[in-house]
């Protein structure tokens, strides 16, 4: 399982610095008191990510479809399948995650007491910093809104109602982008009344969050809807760079990306496909310097790949290839290439078909 993290995390952790160096003892300098804040920050970041990656990997040990979760301030964000939705097991991640919360908010409270009994107030403030995170993320999970986790009760719920996976997570998504925005009103709001600017800037981010969060989950949503008219045939390209697995990595780049601007090349043999080289693979082999080796050496073999037909669904393929990370995806028909799919095309294709309010 990979984890990506997102850029909403630099505002948090920036504020949490803050917030640290501010209440530390003014005998001590301002930079050792704000390294002390930097440290904090990451060491909250880095619970929340062994969290995360524990509670993924435990969960989805059988399913090596979902790879990717991307970890915003107030958990993960898992890329889900609509095909595979109802084979997972989110209720138990989504409760033990929202369970946890509280978990952690009680033991830090319990640092905290212990901290104060000892005398040691710089570990106490940081300890009574990390239990107020935590409660608050218990209770804003609370709330029945995607992507927290009351929202993806409320969003397997609505699929269980409907059987509708992209019609429930648009719901859900809607939901939470609307209470993404009421948060930042409300802490805007709070901000010019209280001027408890600490508490009331962490109410802004965590709306600005989730209501990015979720506004980039409805994106998705669309862009599936957009494309699910259209077939593999309607947007593969037909012009295709074939080499075999005996030729040689400068010979690709030779001949098919530096004069023509591919980005792959597939391998055929006796007008089979064999396998499928793409430029972050001819980049790794010149980084190891075999310049010279055969295309075989570097290529994705044929049973590794994802292979679409020609009257497949582009959603269904964006789907795919968003959730596998990959560019392209070949078309095949009776056994032999006709044509490629590549992410790009579906992108630019659902842009176009926006445009026209299609």
């Amino acid at each position: 399982m990979r984890i990506k993290v997102h850029y909403t995390w630099i505002p948090f952790l920036i504020l949490i610095t803050i917030i640290v160096t501010l209440q530390f003892a003014e005998e001590y300098s301002l930079f050792l008191r704000v390294l002390f804040g930097a440290f904090v920050s990451l060491l909250f970041f880095a619970l929340l990510y062994f969290r995360e990656f524990v509670f993924g990997k435990v969960v989805f040990r059988k399913e090596p479809w979902l790879k990717k979760v991307t970890l915003f301030v107030f958990g993960g964000v898992y890329k889900e399948s609509s095909d595979k939705y109802y084979s997972t097991h989110p209720p138990l991640l989504y409760f033990s995650r929202y369970l946890s919360n509280f978990l952690l908010a009680a033991v830090f409270y319990g640092l905290y007491a212990t901290f104060v009994d000892m005398g040691i107030y710089a570990l106490a403030g940081v300890a009574e910093l990390f239990s107020y995170m935590f409660s608050l993320f218990f209770l804003i999970h609370f709330i029945p809104v995607y992507p927290l986790d009351g929202g993806e009760i409320l969003r397997l719920l609505i699929w269980r109602k409907t059987r509708d996976y992209y019609r429930a997570t648009r719901i859900a998504g809607l939901l939470g982008w609307c209470a993404g925005l009421i948060l930042i009103f409300a802490g805007v709001m709070l901000l010019i009344i209280t001027r408890q600017w600490t508490t009331d800037l962490l109410i802004i981010i965590l709306g600005l969050t989730i209501q990015i969060a979720a506004g980039y989950t409805r994106k998705q949503i669309k862009i599936y809807e957009v494309l699910k008219t259209i077939k593999a045939e309607d947007v593969m390209t037909r012009e295709l760079p074939l080499v075999t697995g005996q030729d040689t990595i400068r010979r690709i780049i030779r001949e098919f990306i530096l004069t023509s601007g591919w980005h792959y090349a597939l391998v055929v043999e006796d007008d089979k496909l064999q396998g499928i080289l793409t430029l972050k693979q001819i980049k790794n082999a010149i980084k190891k310097k075999k310049a010279e080796a055969p295309v075989s050496d570097f290529m994705t073999p044929y049973n590794q790949m994802r292979i679409a037909y020609r009257r497949q669904a582009a959603n269904e393929l964006y789907e795919d290839m968003y959730q596998r990370n990959i560019e392209y995806i070949p078309v095949l028909e009776n056994n032999k290439v006709i044509g490629v799919v590549t992410m790009q095309a579906l992108i630019n294709l659902y842009k176009t078909r926006s445009g026209f309010g299609i």
